[in-house]
């Protein structure tokens, strides 16, 4: 605000606000090459999802598939393709492509653009089936290229493992939020899932939670199984496996009601979103709200590996004001800053970089003015009738106090046993009238 005349506190006509903005409705757009378990239970969670307004495309009927009928006569409708892919994919936020082949529906034409949406800001989720990653058409597709995983385009690659396996977490996985809820539900017990596409390592920056326990990738990694990853300014996930609906219809998924599904899809979709909630890892800044206060800031999963944390100001100049390196999870202590926004970014080999935004003041909550207003404290006395002091050395000696003391007793009119006997002696003359009577 614009300090008034006579201000001699200035510090405190600024303050610093946190805003966080959230979507009231995620639009997103659920295409499936075929109606399988994993589909429907992915449809479900979808459907149910209050904040989510879905658009859904089921492939019932294949080019394969012998119709004999013209296209007129058939009941289903064509896969709209050019349609959402040309004119209304700007206005999804995240699109899901499960089990679905691009070539056999003409999507190919369209992942040019699909890519570009993705970069400028868009999320995508990649889901595994007989039909997606390689045997989908995508490994030599533009697509390949905003994916969090490496897919083979070569003519020999394989496209898909059969064999029943059980997912481990990766060591990103123990700390990360995205993930927190479903291992908190589920642990390291997740159930049996069946098939697997063939993927290879992670691109850039991106992270694998789940992974493989037998396959290996070409440079001797566990195959991912579920990796995650930002691509320019959007992000994009890839789930290889068309078998996550045990976390639902299983014995293990039975025991927690399912819950560790909709943990699952919960935080990834979270993340998909840029909901800092969720975000693969976090740091914790301690201290610093005041220009005068030292500030700390802990790096939770710095103890697997090393991590270069810098001190950084809001704004274009992204020169480090400090940086220190860390090892372990104990507090790193940086020196006070002037009033401003600043940032802290930890960056480590191998792995996405992590930001936390704050700000410090020179006045802050104990800074406001809390000097009284002398003129309307003099209106507020006059129409009470009461008297302005402006001092408390002007405040007229108090009375003694009074003490006042209240007490309420009881005394019965007669003795309990009194009251007795008179209910026994009315009871007997009442016997005895009705017996003279003849009424006993």
């Amino acid at each position: 605000i614009a300090p008034p005349a006579g201000d001699t506190v200035p510090a405190n006509d600024r303050r610093f606000l946190t805003l966080r903005v959230t979507r009231d409705r995620i639009r997103m757009l659920h295409v499936a090459g075929r109606a399988t378990n994993d589909v429907r239970a992915l449809r479900r969670w979808l459907k149910g999802n209050p904040s989510i307004d879905l658009v859904t495309f089921f492939i019932l009927r294949t080019p394969t598939d012998k119709a004999f009928a013209s296209e007129s006569e058939l009941a289903l409708i064509p896969f709209p393709v050019d349609e959402l892919f040309r004119d209304h994919l700007l206005s999804f936020d995240a699109i899901i492509l499960q089990d679905f082949n691009a070539v056999a529906y003409h999507l190919d034409q369209h992942l040019p653009a699909l890519a570009h949406y993705v970069e400028a800001g868009g999320g995508l989720i990649m889901v595994g089936g007989p039909e997606s990653f390689v045997a989908g058409g995508y490994a030599s597709s533009p697509l390949r290229a905003v994916l969090p995983v490496e897919i083979d385009a070569t003519r020999a690659a394989l496209s898909q493992d059969v064999g029943d396996f059980r997912a481990n977490w990766t060591e990103e996985a123990v700390d990360a939020p995205i993930v927190a809820g479903a291992r908190e539900l589920l642990g390291d017990d997740l159930p049996t899932f069946s098939g697997a596409n063939i993927l290879g390592n992670v691109r850039g920056l991106s992270t694998v939670l789940l992974s493989h326990p037998t396959l290996k990738t070409a440079t001797g990694a566990p195959m991912p199984v579920l990796a995650i990853g930002d691509q320019g300014n959007g992000r994009s996930i890839a789930l290889s496996t068309d078998s996550t609906w045990q976390l639902i219809f299983s014995e293990r998924g039975a025991a927690t009601d399912g819950e560790g599904y909709n943990a699952l899809w919960e935080g990834l979709l979270g993340w998909l979103m840029h909901d800092p909630r969720y975000d693969v890892s976090t740091l914790e800044v301690r201290g610093g709200k005041l220009s005068t206060d030292p500030i700390s800031v802990v790096v939770p999963s710095a103890k697997r590996r090393t991590w270069h944390v810098s001190l950084k100001r809001l704004g274009a100049d992204k020169k480090a004001i400090a940086a220190k390196d860390t090892q372990g999870p104990t507090p790193l202590t940086f020196d006070p800053v002037p009033a401003g926004g600043y940032y802290f970014e930890a960056t480590s080999d191998g792995v996405t970089p992590i930001r936390k935004d704050f700000a410090t003041e020179d006045g802050g909550d104990e800074w406001a003015d809390s000097r009284p207003d002398t003129e309307r404290m003099k209106q507020l006395a006059q129409l009470s009738k009461g008297t302005f002091r402006p001092g408390l050395g002007e405040l007229p000696e108090l009375p003694a106090a009074v003490r006042i003391k209240a007490e309420q007793t009881s005394v019965p009119l007669v003795a309990p046993w009194i009251w007795a006997l008179a209910a026994a002696l009315a009871v007997g003359a009442h016997w005895i009238v009705r017996r003279q009577r003849g009424l006993v």
